[in-house]
Formats: C-alpha cells, sequence, structure tokens
C-alpha cells in the first residue's frame, strides 16, 4: 500500500512530519508514547460500560463474525498480493470462536 509523506511524495512508508516537543528533540522518549498508549487501552478496558450508561452503544452479540469478515474486506480493498495461508487463517478463526468473552470498551481503529 502507498501513502503520501507531508510533501506529496508516494512513499512505502508513512512517517510523522514531525515530532511535538520534547520527542522531537530527544527520541528517547518517544517509547514512552508506546507505554502511555498500552496505560490508556488498559484503562478504557476496565470501564464498567454498563454502568456508565453505554449498553445502547455497541453490539457484542455476533462481534467475532463481523471482526472477521471486517478484516477479510478490508485486506481484500488493499491487498497487493496474495498471501499464503491466508484461507487457512480465516477457516480456523470461522471454526474456533471464542466460547465466551466479556465485551468491554477498546480502541477500535
Amino acid at each position: 500500500m502507498r501513502a503520501s509523506n507531508a510533501s506529496g511524495e508516494s512513499s512505502r512508508h508513512w512517517t510523522a512530519p514531525s515530532w511535538p516537543e520534547p520527542f522531537h528533540s530527544d527520541p528517547t522518549k518517544r517509547p514512552e508514547l508506546a507505554y502511555q498508549l498500552v496505560e490508556g487501552v488498559a484503562l478504557m478496558g476496565a470501564v464498567d460500560w454498563e454502568a456508565r450508561g453505554l449498553g445502547d452503544l455497541g453490539r457484542p452479540d455476533g462481534y467475532h463474525d463481523r471482526q472477521v469478515e471486517r478484516w477479510l474486506r478490508f485486506f481484500d480493498r488493499v491487498k497487493t498480493r496474495e498471501v499464503p495461508g491466508l484461507a487457512e487463517a480465516t477457516r480456523w478463526l470461522q471454526e474456533h470462536k471464542p466460547i465466551d468473552f466479556v465485551p468491554g470498551i477498546m480502541h477500535g481503529d
């Protein structure tokens, strides 16, 4: 997949135009961003979504099936080559659905 960078040039890899401080001048501080992201996702996952009045927000039933199909459609739109084993992996995911799960809030992009 190709993306354009800030100057409009096509590239296989996207790079941020610039980092905000202090991350721009001190690259050793950048890994901390990953830790903060993980902490934020964990905090979201700990929210009692039903107690917060979000019971009508999502659709937990059938989530696994929808996700498998969603990502297959996405992959089909952006694929640049055939991926060996994709059909087998898809079949495995469809045949090995979670027996049960606890719905929660998650980062979804």
